[in-house]
């Protein structure tokens, strides 16, 4: 989306006549920016960082979030504020000053500076405030100061002041801009001081009565079972009844019944807002499968005494990047039948926000572990839980231990519903929601392991041995079988389903080769041979202890988990859109990461200890026999890689007792051991994953879950069990809830065979395309259009799906700073090419990008409308912003 608008503002003025410079006149403030402080959040230091801003004026609380945490400050920046005209010529000076109260134990995180940036003025000095570390100890107390020359006049130009503040602060550093200024040549400046005035309004005709309109938004599901079976809803009922709503979630199938009524009868006209989202009458017999319009005009209805008019809202199936609730206003025009009053009008407000997000732990593990505690030993500082809520997100972990496969019951038909009905799961989270007057239908599912299993097996609505009716797939309001209603497609969810988005870690799709490995040694243990009872003991021995004092991997989640294993092979296709992260670890990692403490594996990487356990304490004719079944079972299916891999660990094993007689003298040497065995269980694991990609545990293929290009991510030195807390994976699972739904594939995880479903074709399944790209924060209009090739937004502060940018440009050079992020960009466009080099604080990416000739409009981090075509040299598509240059 960025470069859509730099290409854009460039092509703009590259076109435009040159400019005429005038000596006299003066420069009308006509547009300002106040910014805004992001949400408050636990610090790694273990206090609570929250900020506010406004015109002026930025200030920061730190304060203690956790026992025995001393760390507190108190910092406040204020700036002088720059006059309504200003005069060629002039010269002005600003003065920014910083104070900071900290405690005796501060933790070196509130470095900040005061600024002044200036867009067309000339500088003749400028120092900024300051507070912070400095060479001396810390300086508690700063001013700066900045003084510039007001620029000639001249036409079509604008000039900007920038009030901005940079430092260490919500852990990694920012800038935010607590106002901005823009000047336009011999334009009428408004108040700086004051808000702007409300535009004028028509005369009203005195000889006409005012009639005054009541309004409500309520959730429409609380009223669905009045609603009758052909369609026709009892106005009486709606008429009376449901929770006035404070908002509605951005899940594209929620339901808010708009409701007004007035003295007289008339015509209505509801208009959607510009956040997207569609309007439909409540008669409307397709209402489940229609997306709705802008408009819609109904006529009153007489019910006891007063004259209704209704309308059903859907809201969009994508909120955006920002975190904190949206402004929703619904507006009502009315044309009374009476020539005795005036046509009335009304606004229903609402607000937009994002559905809860619920985390579904796996295997062996619990919601504490998974997702909400953490280890020095983490990549990240701060649990994935922690992270989501810190960005605005509504956190529910689903509570599944006492079935997670420890123990039975543990199947997935027992765990069918876990997901929903256990503590903290969709049903918790949905619930949670309502209680706060927030129409909700659908929660996002982020899934670690086999938790991501068990969420399609719920999303499966039927009993997992029971066939899938074809309209589950393709028409979930007639989602049935045999008679037998869908679980998962209802009424009360508008036959939509509970789950809004999939977004699966290290999932065990197509099972986990751990489990198939597992599988081969029962196999050698019923293979019966007098030559092998002793070896037969001592395997039976290793599983029982593995099942008694390790894991269970008698009990039916296990087993479950076997690729190839019936239950895997009767989830079928899940129609919820979906991403998948795939986890892999190279040997290095898998030998050194996260060591046992001691025992047999003392000092080893905790897969790799668990791999030697393995080799250590079964048979090696039990370990051979175990390796040449899997070799033969993959070669039943045509791959004889596995089967050589067989042969390669023998030689290796061979080659290693070779060399161990040699390690034993008068003193052991742990190093070379080692050395020497780490061969065998590198082969091992080779043997084990049939030469795929793997976390230790699962192999890529298995996690991507049959997904194919930029609806999957491979997440790069990630060991399983740990996934979650590893920061690429965490900054993915951010990045994916943020994303407009292009990095979803529509229709879903396919089946064991790779059939998908048509979930594209339900309603609130796909992402709805956006009806503008861009919206101008200033007038909240549309600021690019399909088929629009010049739209004038030089100047301007835009939304993208990237946050707020604000660009300028002059001639063919082009610039954008980002308001939240540490990012700038500065470029030079050359017919549809674009140089840029883009700069953080501590590094900058070159680099071109062409544009092709024939657009008519560009939507560059959403999809390719109309059919258009462009290029992203060096780049792919479907990335952020940050991505596209190299950042992330």
């Amino acid at each position: 989306m960025l470069i859509s608008v730099v290409f854009a503002s460039g092509l703009l003025l590259t076109s435009s006549a040159p400019a005429t410079v005038h000596e006299t006149g003066k420069w009308g403030l006509v547009r300002k920016l106040e910014g805004k402080a992001p949400p408050a959040m636990e610090t790694f230091y273990g206090t609570k960082l929250s900020a506010s801003i406004s015109e002026g004026h930025l200030s920061y609380t730190d304060t203690p979030a956790k026992p025995n945490v001393f760390t507190s400050a108190d910092i406040t920046m204020s700036w002088t504020s720059p006059k309504s005209e200003l005069t060629p010529g002039e010269t002005l000076e600003f003065k920014v000053t910083a104070e900071a109260k900290v405690s005796q134990k501060d933790a070196n995180i509130l470095n900040l500076t005061g600024w002044y940036r200036f867009d067309g003025f000339k500088i003749v000095e400028q120092k900024n405030a300051f507070v912070g570390h400095a060479a001396n100890g810390f300086v508690g107390n700063g001013e700066g100061v900045a003084k510039v020359i007001v620029p000639a006049g001249a036409d079509n130009t604008d000039i900007h002041i920038w009030q901005g503040q940079t430092g260490l602060s919500f852990g990694s550093g920012g800038i935010w801009y607590p106002c901005q200024y823009w000047y336009k040549w011999n334009a009428k400046p408004i108040d700086n001081k004051e808000p702007a005035k409300p535009p004028e309004t028509k005369p009203v005709d005195p000889t006409k009565k005012k009639l005054n309109v009541l309004i409500a938004a309520v959730d429409y599901r609380e009223l669905y079972e009045k609603v009758s079976p052909d369609g026709g809803p009892p106005y009486s009922a709606l008429s009376d009844g449901g929770h006035t709503l404070h908002g509605v979630a951005a899940d594209g199938s929620s339901l808010v019944l708009l409701r007004t009524a007035m003295d007289v009868s008339g015509q209505a006209t509801f208009r959607a807002p510009t956040a997207g989202g569609g309007l439909s009458a409540v008669t409307d017999s397709n209402l489940y499968r229609s997306k709705g319009n802008p408009t819609l005009t109904v006529n009153t209805i007489p019910i006891g005494g007063l004259h209704y008019a209704f309308a059903l809202y859907r809201p969009p199936n994508t909120f955006g990047a920002d975190s904190a609730e949206r402004d929703l206003e619904f507006t009502v025009d009315f044309k009374v039948d009476s020539d005795k009053y005036e046509d009335p009008k009304a606004k229903i407000p609402l607000k937009l926000v994002r559905p809860p997000v619920v985390l579904v732990h796996g295997t062996y593990d619990s919601p504490k572990a998974c997702y909400q505690e953490v280890d020095p030993l983490d990549d990240s500082p701060m649990s994935l839980a922690t992270r989501l809520r810190n960005a605005g997100f509504n956190i529910f972990c689903v509570d599944w231990e006492e079935s997670n496969g420890a123990k039975d019951p543990s199947s997935f038909v027992y765990n069918s519903k876990a997901v929903w009905r256990n503590k903290d799961g969709i049903q918790t989270a949905l619930e949670s929601m309502r209680r706060m007057n927030i129409a909700v239908t659908q929660a996002d599912l982020v899934c670690h392991s086999q938790g991501g299993v068990i969420a399609r097996v719920y999303a499966r609505g039927f009993d997992l041995m029971d066939p899938i009716p074809a309209s589950h797939l393709t028409n979930p309001v007639e989602c049935k079988s045999s008679g037998v209603a869908c679980w998962y497609h209802r009424k009360d969810n508008h036959w939509s389903g509970d789950i809004h988005r999939l977004i699966t870690i290290s999932a065990t799709h197509r099972g986990s080769e751990v489990c198939r490995l597992f599988e081969a040694f029962k196999q050698y243990k019923a293979d019966w041979s007098p030559l092998r009872d002793v070896n037969r003991f001592l395997v039976g021995a290793f599983l029982v202890y593995v099942d008694k004092e390790v894991s269970g991997i008698t009990t039916d989640g296990f087993k479950n988990q076997t690729p190839g294993s019936l239950e895997l092979q009767a989830v079928g296709p899940t129609p919820i859109p979906a991403h998948a992260i795939g986890c892999v670890a190279s040997n290095e990692i898998m030998a050194t990461v996260r060591p046992d403490e001691g025992g047999i594996t003392g000092g080893m990487g905790n897969y790799f200890g668990k791999l030697y356990k393995i080799w250590k304490l079964t048979p090696d004719d039990a370990k051979q026999f175990a390796f040449d079944y899997l070799g033969d079972k993959a070669a039943e299916k045509g791959d004889p890689k596995p089967r050589e891999n067989a042969e390669a660990y023998r030689r290796l094993l061979l080659q290693f007792q070779v060399e161990e007689g040699q390690l034993y003298g008068d003193a052991f040497d742990a190093m070379k051991f080692r050395k020497a065995i780490s061969p065998v269980i590198f082969q091992m694991r080779k043997t084990v994953f049939l030469d795929d990609e793997n976390d230790c545990t699962v192999s890529f293929t298995s996690s991507s879950g049959g997904l194919k290009g930029s609806f999957i991510t491979k997440a790069e030195g990630v060991l399983h069990g740990w996934a979650p807390r590893y920061r690429v994976v965490q900054n993915r699972v951010l990045e994916l809830l943020r994303n407009d739904g292009s990095l979803f594939d529509p229709n879903g995880f396919p089946d064991f065979d790779g059939k998908q479903s048509s979930a594209s074709q339900f309603l609130g399944r796909a992402a709805l395309a956006p009806t503008t790209y861009l919206i101008s924060q200033s007038s909240g209009e549309a600021a690019l259009k399909p088929g629009v090739k010049s739209p004038n937004f030089v100047g301007a502060t835009f939304t993208t799906v990237e946050g707020d940018w604000a660009f300028t440009s002059n001639g063919t050079k082009v610039s954008a700073t980002h308001r939240t992020e540490v990012l700038s960009l500065e470029g030079t466009l050359a017919g549809h090419t674009l140089k840029f080099t883009l700069a953080t604080r501590t590094s900058k990416t070159q680099g071109e990008i062409t544009f092709a000739a024939d657009w008519t409009s560009f939507d560059g981090y959403y999809r390719n409308p109309g059919g258009q075509k462009w290029e992203f040299k060096g780049t792919r598509k479907g990335a952020s912003i940050r991505e596209f240059f190299g950042l992330d």
